[in-house]
């Protein structure tokens, strides 16, 4: 038996921008609790929030692991093994340019197609400059470090963010006793191309320094660090638009993986021509225009 994608894990919020999270939470109908910050330390002494939080009981942590074979199962045919190297759309169809990725497992060529749907992100902004589409991109080196309990495992612990000048967050691993922190934007602009792997020393002194304040019962320094790419647009916002028979999905600014089946829904309508972008603050058109 699998391991399920989705972990039922309470949420608390706090800092400066609680409000604002609640009010959103409020319009949209989604359970919450404003908690006092006495109770918020008597019912999760685990984080250490020193004020009020925000409550969301209904929160998740989704295994990556399991969620990426369950979309691939659902997705059908999945090939691998080749880069793209370009993409052309002469109005009719779009042609996309590859090669073989290196490892011998598949051929390149083009691919041709009535429509493309173009995910790649930090990679996205490159490929369709080739094909006179300008997609806005800041690509960032961010860093997530894992943090193991002090003595055995204690209570279980929940997702957190802190709104503030920095975003420190935090979340269990499904099936282990670590725990993932970062911050949110905390890293700094890089070429997905040339990506370090490296653990960046000062962002593991930076997590530790948060692991401190937060999190009591937790070893301070990362057992272990992970790299990761965002891919950054203008104002955070996603981008999910058709420009001519390209569908593009990007600028999800660290938050694309756990909307990934609703974006794939939106972007397939996009591809099959069933009618306009779905939300219209996620267009191009904000930028000033998508055609360079």
């Amino acid at each position: 038996m699998r391991p399920a994608a989705v972990h039922p894990t309470p949420q608390l919020t706090f800092g400066r921008d609680l409000d604002t999270v609640r009010q959103a939470m409020l319009r949209a109908g989604a359970p919450c609790e404003l908690l006092p910050a006495a109770e918020t330390a008597a019912r999760f002494p685990q984080v250490a929030v020193g004020g009020p939080a925000l409550l969301e009981p209904e929160s998740c942590v989704i295994s990556a692991d399991a969620a990426l074979r369950a979309l691939a199962a659902a997705a059908g045919e999945v090939r691998t093994g080749v880069t793209v190297t370009g993409i052309a759309d002469d109005g009719r169809r779009v042609t996309v340019r590859t090669v073989p990725a290196g490892d011998g497992t598949a051929g390149g060529g083009p691919v041709t197609a009535r429509a493309a749907i173009v995910c790649a992100g930090p990679w996205t902004s490159g490929l369709l400059g080739g094909a006179g589409i300008t997609v806005p991109a800041a690509p960032t080196l961010e860093q997530v470090g894992y943090l193991a309990p002090r003595d055995r495992p204690g209570p279980e612990m929940p997702i957190f963010i802190c709104y503030d000048a920095e975003v420190p967050y935090g979340l269990p691993v499904p099936g282990s006793a670590l725990y993932k922190v970062g911050f949110h934007h905390g890293g700094r602009p890089g070429d997905p191309g040339r990506q370090d792997q490296r653990a960046d020393p000062v962002l593991n002194a930076q997590l530790a320094r948060m692991a401190r304040r937060y999190l009591p019962g937790l070893g301070p320094d990362p057992v272990r660090a992970e790299r990761c790419v965002y891919d950054n647009s203008p104002d955070e916002d996603f981008i999910v638009d058709r420009v001519g028979r390209v569908v593009i999905g990007s600028g999800t600014s660290g938050h694309g993986f756990k909307f990934g089946p609703l974006l794939g829904e939106w972007l397939a309508d996009l591809a099959d021509g069933a009618g306009e972008p779905p939300v219209r603050r996620f267009t191009l058109g904000r930028f000033g225009g998508a055609p360079a």
